[in-house]
């Protein structure tokens, strides 16, 4: 979502908010500005009109503002942010390279919901801060792919996900996917991290057979007035 969000600067106290789609998804204040943070929340949310708010039950800051100016929360997701080593038997081999630009029409075939566009792609495909990753079966033929993005720059957290061939379900490619991409990570010095939505068992047991447990939610809820 950050990717494609709008970024708002807040300048006393200093710091920023992210809002995409008409709602908020990230806010951020400098310490020093306790006092006024509410006062910040309410400027950020008249400024850029937003209705709504989605936010991780982890960020306490956010969960404190929301109480004081959301509604209900509803629980949409689940967040894997901790990983036991586990190595998962009985996983198909893959074959993985880094995607290319003549790859994302193919990649672009195996879900066309999974990325918001092409532009989506693209962005996996030639950021520094950012991976796409094809995974082809024994036959050859592309399987899935995997994405990786750094949280924050300069911080070891990364996000990662999967997609696979519809064909493929059932035989374990999305897990050993998912277990591929985090070794990546791994070998780079970060920690990756990764979620779905709540209601998405399959997915939920692919990251957990790959070692992620999850502890947090993603929230949601309706902004009332100030």
């Amino acid at each position: 979502m950050v990717q494609h969000g709008e970024v708002w600067s807040i300048d006393a106290p200093e710091g920023y908010a992210v809002t995409c789609e008409g709602m908020l998804v990230e806010f951020h204040v400098a310490p020093s500005g306790e006092d006024v943070r509410l006062a910040a929340f309410d400027a950020v949310v008249a400024a850029s009109g937003v209705s709504g708010i989605v936010l991780k039950s982890f960020d306490r800051v956010l969960l404190a503002l929301a109480g004081c100016r959301a509604g209900p929360l509803s629980q949409v997701g689940l967040l894997f942010r901790r990983c036991e080593p586990v190595a998962p038997s009985d996983l198909p081999p893959l074959r993985p390279r880094p995607a290319a630009g003549d790859d994302l029409t193919a990649v672009l075939g195996l879900d066309p919901e999974f990325f918001d566009d092409p532009d989506g792609v693209a962005f996996y495909a030639g950021s520094d801060e950012a991976e796409l990753i094809l995974f082809r079966g024994e036959d050859g033929v592309l399987a899935g792919c995997g994405i990786s993005s750094t949280v924050v720059a300069g911080r070891p957290g990364t996000d990662i996900g999967m997609v696979f061939a519809p064909d493929r379900r059932g035989r374990g490619v999305g897990t050993a996917i998912v277990a591929a991409m985090r070794d990546r990570v791994a070998t780079r010095g970060g920690r990756a991290i990764c979620g779905c939505n709540i209601d998405n068992i399959a997915s939920r047991r692919c990251l957990e057979r790959a070692g992620f447990r999850t502890d947090h939610v993603l929230l949601e809820g309706l902004l009332r007035p100030g």
